[in-house]
């Protein structure tokens, strides 16, 4: 597998098209993501800064690991760097994610695909466990892309034509 490190313009897209999402589109933060993290569930909106400081925290989290991952993956090249490596890499994404913009859902739902196509957590998990923040967010975006996907279908002409039971 070829991987590599996507963008800050990606990661800030993502963001930023996550907070647009969980005003414009409520069903999908709905249910299961609002069982996970509560605080981003629109049901419970008192605190808008809050579930904005939790969806900064998840993609910091996202782009630790995949930066981890890819870097860790390539380890050869950074033979006595590899920690700085990583390091400044994930200081410079994290220090440029002004510059997204609002992505449709199936553009969203294809920069998660991205996202997460390049984290092979293998590399990692042989140095040590995820912890639960890990867990955490890998599990919101998995669960996220599910909802896009569900949402976007359902959306298309032809599910409304299928049939719900096939006799």
């Amino acid at each position: 597998m070829s991987s590599f490190i996507n963008s800050s313009k990606h990661f800030a897209s993502v963001k930023k098209s996550i907070i647009t999402l969980r005003y414009r589109e409520k069903d999908i933060m709905k249910f299961k993501i609002a069982r996970l993290l509560p605080e981003l569930s629109v049901l419970n909106s008192r605190n808008q800064e809050m579930a904005e400081e939790k969806i900064n925290e998840i993609i910091d989290t996202i782009i630790d690991i995949q930066v981890i991952c890819v870097c860790l993956q390539y380890k050869h090249h950074y033979i006595g760097t590899l920690d700085k490596k990583i390091y400044e890499t994930q200081e410079h994404i994290k220090g440029n994610l002004e510059t997204g913009e609002i992505l449709s859902k199936i553009a969203l739902f294809k920069a998660i695909q991205s996202i997460l196509y390049q984290i092979e957590l293998e590399h990692l998990t042989d140095l040590r466990p995820l912890s639960q923040k890990e867990e955490t967010a890998l599990k919101f975006m998995d669960i996220l892309k599910e909802a896009l996907m569900y949402s976007i279908i359902r959306n298309l002409d032809e599910y409304d034509k299928a049939e719900w039971c096939i006799m």
